[in-house]
């Protein structure tokens, strides 16, 4: 299987930050983002995933903008990011 799965949440409370638009980039080509929106649980998921480098960006209106850098290199990759309020 390959997944990238994550869970989105808030500085301090821990809180799942629902309805954050994940972007994700391949890093080492000419790929366009992929799109995803963390649900109530603010959990996302990539699957089918190749290998390689990406870049994650997480925007959402009330919280200040993430970005994550990382290799998957297959498998289930799990990650979490946590969100710092504007």
């Amino acid at each position: 299987m390959q997944i990238l799965r994550g869970t989105i949440m808030e500085q301090g409370s821990h809180k799942p930050v629902f309805e954050a638009i994940i972007l994700l980039n391949k890093e080492d080509s000419y790929s366009k983002d992929i799109a995803q929106v963390s649900n109530s649980k603010g959990h996302f998921k990539y699957p089918n995933l190749p290998k390689g480098r990406y870049m994650l960006v997480i925007v959402h209106d009330e919280y200040r903008k993430k970005k994550k850098s990382f290799f998957y290199n297959g498998g289930i990759k799990e990650i979490q990011i946590i969100l710092e309020k504007k």
